[in-house]
């Protein structure tokens, strides 16, 4: 194969990757004016690329069908007025619009004619080996003026706009006119200056090879801006390219006509299945899109809930902090009513006190289970670990709560074969941690008895000496639904919460002090009805 087809081929070449650019911007025309532009600019630009080969790979000498091969390059200039259309559009500058793209298209318009269909712009055609060149017609110096023309006015544009312009349309810009920077120079040299000088346009092609860089950086600044999904563009190239491949291969290298009409159906099969396929990826992309706006949806709407979360956790911790300082004077006065500081007081005055006494206490203790809450979200939970011993804070508490048993006529014992075990502990926090087990202990257990047990047992694990603390109860029992969930936020047992009064944050708050001890909690129960076992385990000081 000669040089003269070699260089038609890549020109044919050259053509298909503008034409590719075209189809993309063609379906995304609809949301966007300016893509329609260019997408015309693009087609106009294959074009003019594959005239330019079809005169180097169909050369004959001495034939009219050459020179009109030929001719057809100058229709070249009709992808001129989309592209500054573009421009404007692009830019946004689309006053008075119509009036001057109509001078450009009329320009554009009786230029192809005449250079197709008179003599005005090529005289002859000739072969100057390796270049195809034709001598230049009276008109011709005009035709290449309005070419520069165009150019300026797009450059113009952009550039005016580029220096307006911040952020992804400014770095859109940028390859935009590089890449027409390149398109024009190589015109303005090639198709301007040395047809006027030389009175010959042996070089007229290799505008042709420079649109390239304009169809490259085009499409690279698109993909930049997110404007296409690349897997589309990739399919489309990948179809187009193979049926060039099938056309060429029947054109050229199949002769014999029952082998042309195999080819033939295969060609028109592929046509028929390609844009099928582009389709399809097509649907899929914008299927993903929408899931993506779903998404930045979804994520704009958790991220304001969590702002409202953050609002609610500033409002209770204000509020909470408002209720317990009068909470705890009320609670000051009702004790020292009840105990007979304040003068002796009848029974029913008393008896009155000591609710208003409970009844405080149970609001303080909500107070602090809310601002515990609070902190343990924020991270702000502070510690003063110290080596204590556990047998004695245990103990303690069991002696402390030992009176609400009592009331309730329920055996509480507490069990050690150890007289001491050394653990490191917030004494405070952790103290909270067992009162409320036991506190839940006796709420939950209408009859019967509460059994606290401490012992040192091996490690499965990391094979080293731990304590384990026993919580056991003949209660009421948990659900295996219940169980699962204990340790949440809010988690109650719906059965008793208008008969036993609480927040559902203890357990929550327990676990949070525990795990911060590097310790762990859980709970066990045969189910409702068969009381319940809260185990804590913690590793030796």
């Amino acid at each position: 194969m000669d040089i003269l087809k070699l260089r038609g081929i890549s020109l044919f070449i050259i053509a298909f990757a503008n034409l590719i650019l075209a189809l993309i911007l063609w379906q995304e025309a609809k949301k966007n004016r300016a893509n329609f532009w260019l997408a015309l600019a693009a087609l106009f630009s294959g074009f003019y690329a594959f005239f330019c080969g079809g005169t180097y790979f169909f050369w004959k000498s001495e034939s009219m069908l050459s020179v009109y091969w030929y001719r057809t390059t100058w229709l070249g200039v009709l992808l001129l007025p989309p592209f500054v259309t573009f421009t404007y559009y692009f830019t946004q500058r689309i006053k008075n619009l119509k009036f001057k793209i109509s001078l450009l298209y009329l320009g554009a318009i009786i230029i192809s004619f005449l250079a197709f269909a008179t003599t005005l712009f090529v005289k002859s055609v000739y072969l100057r080996y390796p270049h195809i060149s034709s001598l230049a017609g009276p008109l011709d110096s005009w035709g290449r003026l309005f070419i520069l023309l165009c150019v300026i006015i797009v450059l113009v544009n952009l550039l005016r706009d580029f220096f307006q312009s911040t952020g992804f349309k400014r770095l859109q810009l940028q390859y935009f006119i590089l890449g027409v920077s390149i398109f024009a120079f190589t015109g303005i040299v090639s198709a301007g200056i040395i047809p006027i000088l030389i009175k010959e346009s042996p070089y007229y092609d290799f505008t042709a090879y420079s649109s390239f860089f304009w169809v490259g950086l085009t499409s690279y600044a698109i993909i930049k801006r997110k404007l296409f999904d690349i897997k589309v563009i990739l399919t489309t190239l990948l179809v187009v390219i193979i049926a060039f491949l099938l056309l060429f291969n029947l054109l050229i290298f199949t002769e014999k006509l029952p082998l042309q009409i195999f080819k033939g159906i295969i060609l028109a099969s592929f046509l028929f299945l390609g844009p099928l396929l582009i389709r399809s990826v097509l649907r899929e992309v914008e299927q993903r899109e929408k899931l993506e706006v779903l998404t930045k949806t979804l994520e704009a709407a958790n991220e304001k809930l969590k702002q409202l979360d953050k609002l609610k956790s500033e409002f209770l911790s204000f509020a909470a902090h408002q209720v317990k300082s009068p909470m705890t004077i009320v609670k000051g006065y009702a004790t020292l009513i009840a105990d007979g500081t304040l003068g002796e007081a009848s029974k029913e005055v008393k008896e009155t006190a000591e609710k208003i006494k409970n009844s405080a206490d149970r609001l303080i203790s909500l107070v602090n289970n809310l601002l515990d809450l609070r902190k343990i979200e924020e991270g702000r939970m502070e510690f003063n670990f110290e080596e204590k011993n556990l047998i004695e804070v245990v103990k303690s508490i069991v002696e402390e709560l030992r009176p609400l048993a009592q009331d309730k006529k329920l055996e509480l014992s507490f069990e050690s074969k150890d007289n001491e075990i050394k653990v490191d502990l917030d004494v405070q926090k952790f103290s909270q941690v067992i009162q409320n087990l036991i506190d839940n202990a006796i709420k939950y257990t209408e009859k019967g008895w509460i059994r606290i047990n401490v012992k040192c047992q091996m490690s499965n694990v990391k094979n080293k000496n731990e304590v384990l603390i026993t919580v056991a109860d003949s209660g009421r029992g948990i659900s295996k639904e219940l169980l699962e969930k204990l340790f949440e936020q809010f988690s109650r047992d719906a059965s008793v919460k208008k008969e036993i009064q609480g927040t559902g944050l203890g357990l929550y708050i327990a676990k949070q002090i525990v795990l911060a001890h590097q310790g762990q909690i859980w709970a066990e129960s045969e189910g409702e009805g068969e009381g319940s076992r809260f185990m804590v385990k913690l590793p030796f000081a």
